[in-house]
């Protein structure tokens, strides 16, 4: 886990200034709006894992917070889950 914990840092680091955090309602608000649902679920994982990144590269989460969050949104294949993994960040 600490090789892909570095590389996240490594990429969040070297994009800080062309990103700005993801909200939870870019899952649901795009020009056309399509449902969680109705969305590839890789995608959404990698939205969920991008928002994690983020977070920890901003220091809003912790190293455990960011490391337990990313154990489950590699590991769940369920919709819901992984959105409530950031469902309480910026």
């Amino acid at each position: 886990m600490t090789a892909l914990i570095k590389i996240f840092m490594l990429v969040c680091n070297s994009h800080s200034q062309f990103h700005i955090n993801i909200k939870l309602s870019k899952f649901e608000t795009t020009d056309m709006p399509v449902k969680t649902d109705n969305r590839p679920f890789k995608n959404i994982r990698e939205e969920v894992i991008n928002q994690l990144v983020m977070n920890y590269g901003y220091e809003e989460i912790t190293l455990e917070a960011f490391e337990s969050h990313l154990d489950t949104a590699m590991a769940t294949e369920n919709r819901g889950n992984l959105i409530e993994l950031v469902a309480d960040l910026d």
